[in-house]
This record gives structure tokens, C-alpha cells and sequence, in this order.
């Protein structure tokens, strides 16, 4: 359809994401003109169908027939992504969970490879799988035996599949796993926000011209309709209730800053979980130091458990650490890299290590580990830290700054 037109204040960027949404991002908004704004879109025939805050953050979400007007508006720095998605079906989203018979865990997968891969399990029994990893069979098959383990004797069933963005040691194990898998599950749902397997798509992504990603792609989404799950695109403001898990979408493309998309890193989702009474931030590989979503969210950001962006490398801010102010780290990334390769060059590591004395830290090449939710390491946990660090010989000079926002 063609969505009325309505200026808010100084156009930043007009993005397209994929399937014909877009997204305009205005600065100098007042309070003023995001209201006349809202009106505006009401008066052409749109029904506002979600009202609330988060943190900083206004949220409005409008709907006229299949389509829909998603308003995200930061009043603090004047900031406004305004999304429009012209076949939306998140106004459909219902979840109903089952009877709470197990603990709620997350698991973080050692992988062959770089990449993510965490199922969380929830107090129903079902799980939340975040990315998956490269395409190895091998992870694949891990994969598998950590969901059917999670699930004890019952079905494996997924709430929802997310997947942070579309780099290879992302989201290419579920096309392994699917294609060796997928009578073996059922997947409520998927959640991600991914662009268009078309070339046309190459001026705005780059990055899509690379990698045989076209291919990649076009295997990913034929895999993800034959499941017949619905598909959510994630949009910066939503909130996704599912069983005793509430996942609030904290970043997301509509607040890229990064254009064209030469790293899909700078459209990663970003959000944070709530669960037993804790909180957990996931930040997939956003490269925030080239994000303005640190100075948006600001204290809205802490968080007990932190998913380092990207690995650990080039990604996070001194800032988001301060912020997130967390406990505990779940640090995707090997042993070895960690503590002699590659995280010590970066200012935040080195301050969250030696300023912010976190109580865990942990890191691949030591198997899967499973964390239970409400989660309190032991003593024995922060210990291993120093050690790690005496070890390798970790010393307090950064030699990459990155905190540039």
C-alpha cells in the first residue's frame, strides 16, 4: 500500500530492510510532532494497536488491514525510527504456554567455529534457539543432542528460532540442522529481521555479493517456510512474551546507522530477556561503537548477565559496560582467544576484567555449559578469572580503543 507521508523533524536515513519495509529515522523530534505524527497516520485510517514505554523509549504500533506503522521514538535525544511494514502479521502473535515443570537454563554451545549458538530453556519445557552457528554438521548434530537433552523425554519443541543477523556463523547451521533435522522438532515461530535473497539488494548490502550469500539465503528461507512457522520481523520497541520469558527488541535494522551494509554485524537485533527475575542482554555481534543505541537506551541497558557483542572483538564500548553493569558474561568465543589472541587488545575487555571485577566469564572450548535462571556463580568462579589472567599474561594497556560514540 502506499503509507501516508508525514515529516517529523530532520530525515536522517530511509532504509529499506527487505519485502518492501522501510524505515525513516528523524532527529529533532519534540514531543509535539511525534503526537501530530501519530494523529496523522489515525486520520488516514490506522488503528493504534500498542501503546508503552520501555526505559527511554515511546512505543506506538498502528495497523490498517495487513499492514502496519511501527513508531519508536526516544524523546531524550529527539530520535524516531518510523517503520513501515506493508504485509505484517505481529499483530497475530499469540503464545500459550504449557504447564512449568523444569528449571529455565541457558545454554551456551561450544562450536567448531566462530559464531553463537545458545538454546534457552523454558520453565515449560520449550526452547528458544538464538542463531546456531556455521554451517558444520557437526554443530548441527550437537545441536540436536543438547535440545533433546533439555527436553528430557518430550517433544523438542522451539518457541521461537531467533536469528541476530545474517553472517554465516550465524544462521547457517539451521540450514544444516533443518535439512538433517527438521522431522525431529517443531518450531512455533521464527523471530529476525533479515534482507532480501535478490540481488537487487546488493547496493543497500554489499556484503550479500560474498560468500555465495544469495545462495545461503534462498536455502534459508525455503527451509523456514516448509516448517509453516510464522515469521516476526523484529523491529526496535517490540516485545515478544513467550511461556516465562519476555524478550524486549532493544536494536534491530531500524536503527542501523550504517549504510549501505557493508558488515551485517551493524543489523544485528539486539534484546534483552527477562526471566526468574533476572535479566540477560544479548547483543549478537551489533557493533556498537558505531551505534547510537548505547546513548538512546543508556541505563536501561543494565542487565545481570551480558552476551558480549561480537565475540568480544570489535563491537563493544567501555560505555555499554558501564551501563550493563552485569555479573556475569556469556563470552561466545574460544579459550584461547580470549585471554591471549584477541580480546585483550580491546579496551572494554581489559575494563570489564580489571575495573568491573565480574563474578563469571564464560567462554568456549571447555564443552557446552548450561547455566540455571535464577543464576549465582560460585565463588570458586571469580577466582578462575584472575588465574586465567595471570596465565596468559593479560596486561591492563589497551592497544585498540573503540569507544567512539
Amino acid at each position: 500500500m502506499d503509507f501516508p507521508k508525514y515529516d517529523f523533524g530532520t530525515l536522517r536515513y530511509r532504509h529499506h530492510e527487505g519485502e518492501g519495509v522501510y524505515t525513516e529515522s528523524y532527529a529533532g523530534v519534540n514531543e509535539t510532532a511525534f503526537e501530530l505524527g501519530l494523529e496523522h497516520f489515525i486520520s488516514h485510517g490506522f488503528k493504534l494497536r500498542e501503546s508503552y514505554s520501555l526505559g527511554p523509549l515511546t512505543y506506538r504500533a498502528m495497523s490498517q488491514g495487513d499492514s502496519a506503522v511501527f513508531l519508536s521514538y526516544f524523546k531524550e535525544g529527539g530520535i524516531l525510527f518510523c517503520v513501515t511494514e506493508p504485509v505484517c502479521n505481529y499483530f497475530s502473535f499469540t503464545d500459550t504456554p504449557r504447564r512449568a515443570s523444569v528449571p529455565t537454563s541457558i545454554t551456551q554451545l561450544d562450536l567448531k567455529d566462530f559464531g553463537l549458538s545458545y538454546v534457552i530453556r523454558l520453565s515449560d519445557g520449550r526452547l528458544i534457539v538464538i542463531d546456531g552457528g556455521c554451517i558444520f554438521e557437526e554443530d548441527a548434530d550437537n545441536l540436536l543432542l543438547r535440545m533433546k537433552e533439555l527436553s528430557g523425554d518430550g517433544d523438542i519443541v522451539i518457541a521461537a528460532w531467533i536469528m541476530t543477523h545474517p553472517h554465516l556463523d550465524h544462521y547457517r547451521c539451521f540450514i544444516t540442522f533443518m535439512e538433517k533435522y527438521a522431522e525431529l522438532v517443531t518450531v512455533e515461530r521464527f523471530i529476525y529481521n533479515f534482507p532480501d535473497a535478490d540481488e537487487k539488494e546488493y547496493e543497500t548490502h554489499p556484503e550479500l555479493a560474498h560468500h555465495d550469500e544469495i545462495l545461503f539465503l534462498t536455502r534459508f528461507y525455503d527451509l523456514v517456510k516448509k516448517t509453516g512457522a510464522p515469521v516476526y520481523r523484529a523491529h526496535t520497541g517490540q516485545v515478544y512474551r513467550l511461556g516465562n520469558a519476555t524478550l524486549e527488541m532493544l536494536g534491530s535494522p531500524d536503527d542501523n546507522e550504517c549504510v549501505p551494509v557493508m558488515n551485517s554485524n551493524c543489523v544485528s537485533l539486539v534484546f534483552k530477556m527477562t526471566a526468574e527475575g533476572q535479566t540477560v542482554l544479548f547483543t549478537g555481534d551489533r557493533q556498537l561503537q558505531h551505534s547510537l543505541l548505547v546513548s538512546l537506551w543508556d541505563k536501561y541497558l543494565k542487565c545481570d548477565i551480558l552476551q558480549i557483542p561480537h565475540h568480544g572483538f570489535h563491537g563493544g564500548t567501555v560505555r555499554l559496560y558501564d551501563l550493563a553493569d552485569a555479573r556475569v558474561y556469556l563470552a561466545p568465543t574460544f579459550h584461547d582467544d580470549c585471554y591471549e589472541k584477541i580480546l585483550p587488545k580491546y579496551d572494554f575487555n581489559l575494563h570489564c576484567w580489571f575495573d568491573l571485577d565480574p563474578d563469571d566469564y564464560i567462554t568456549g572450548s571447555f564443552g557446552d555449559v548450561t547455566i540455571e535462571l535464577p543464576y549465582t556463580p560460585a565463588p570458586e568462579r571469580k577466582l578462575e578469572i584472575g588465574k586465567y589472567l595471570r596465565e596468559y599474561n593479560v596486561k591492563r594497556e589497551p592497544t585498540v580503543i573503540t569507544d567512539i560514540l
